[in-house]
């Protein structure tokens, strides 16, 4: 090892990302992930494409992971954290804790760096916390999150309480994200994008499906998102400008009512579901605290690294920063250009 090695907190697409540019002008890099395995969140996304690709990008998270395993510039340690920290920028000692087989054995290892970029990336908001929405005690209600989960493995849209294909489908937006009241007052940007990706699909296997979406406001994402939306409305999906206020139903029943308002007449209306998927935001890693306080980087209000002003790469403890949703809520393709920024950071600091 030498200083002019760079570590790299974190194995999603933005540690990944910022990881090969630096092996490939040359610098020794070592990424240490927590998990078993590379990737982060989108190594569980499934593909969303149907008559077309739906420019989803999961497809790149696998490629990601097979090129950082595969590059002789780069060190993967998986089950691995960061412990403790020392020096100042161009010269810093990590201690690293390393999971040994499965029997809970430890190492410990020493990493001399002249450079870390954290890349923790983020955690699922805990649906929960809106007891409201029935989620943990009605089966048939489920994240985003865990319909992606589904999809990937077994490429089908089934009923947890029997197995059924669900018939009506409903979509809540903004769970987790835009509510002051749990104190998440920020927009996670990628729920509208893949909740209609995720209904376009449904659409696509089960076309006799109903399919609506519950929203405040859809946040267009891209150039070719309103094109994509009318799309999903020429398919069929219903888009309604309301969010419910109540799940109801019995715990082991197959079929739900949704309580809401009506978009026209502002009546309360209820209407029966057998499926509902909350889309769910992000919120920031569990262990963001810890490792703030142990570099010494600074949290912005709702707990996301804070980068420094326009140069979002950047903590506020010189030769630490930042890539991918760590720093704030980020779809698969800002979270790679992000990790790419954030090498150029390091790259431009270890060369002076």
């Amino acid at each position: 090892m030498s200083l002019k090695d760079v570590a790299i907190i974190g194995g999603g697409v933005a540690g990944i990302s910022a990881s090969l540019v630096l092996a490939d002008i040359g610098f020794a890099v070592h990424i240490i992930e927590r998990d078993v395995q590379l990737g982060g969140h989108a190594v569980n996304f499934a593909c969303k494409a149907t008559d077309k690709c739906s420019k989803c990008l999961v497809c790149l998270a696998d490629e990601l992971v097979l090129k950082a395993f595969q590059h002789p510039k780069i060190k993967v340690l998986t089950g691995s954290e960061v412990t403790s920290f020392s020096g100042k920028s161009g010269n810093f000692e990590l201690q690293i804790s390393q999971a040994i087989g499965e029997e809970s054995l430890f190492k410990e290892l020493i990493l001399k760096v002249g450079a870390v970029v954290i890349a923790t990336g983020f955690m699922p908001f805990n649906a929960e916390e809106k007891k409201e929405y029935g989620y943990g005690k009605y089966k048939n209600v489920i994240t985003a999150l865990e319909l992606e989960k589904d999809l990937r493995l077994t490429g089908k849209v089934l009923r947890p309480t029997d197995g059924a294909i669900p018939k009506k489908i409903a979509f809540f937006q903004c769970v987790g994200s835009r509510d002051e009241s749990i104190g998440r007052g920020y927009c996670s940007k990628v729920c509208c994008p893949y909740a209609l990706r995720l209904s376009k699909l449904i659409k696509s296997e089960i076309p006799e499906s109903d399919v609506t979406i519950f929203y405040m406001d859809v946040q267009p994402a891209g150039k070719c998102f309103n094109k994509f939306r009318q799309e999903c409305e020429e398919l069929g999906i219903h888009f309604v400008r309301n969010l419910p206020s109540k799940v109801y139903g019995y715990v082991d029943s197959d079929f739900l009512r949704v309580k809401s308002l009506s978009g026209d007449k502002g009546e309360v209306v209820q209407n029966e579901f057998d499926l509902v998927v909350l889309s769910v935001g992000m919120s920031p890693q569990s262990d963001a605290r810890f490792l703030a306080d142990t570099f010494g980087v600074s949290l912005d209000r709702y707990g996301f690294f804070e980068g420094q002003g326009f140069r979002v790469n950047l903590s506020n403890v010189p030769g630490i920063f930042l890539a991918g949703a760590c720093q704030g809520p980020k779809d698969i393709e800002e979270s790679i250009v992000h990790g790419k920024a954030a090498a150029v950071e390091v790259a431009r600091m270890l060369r002076v």
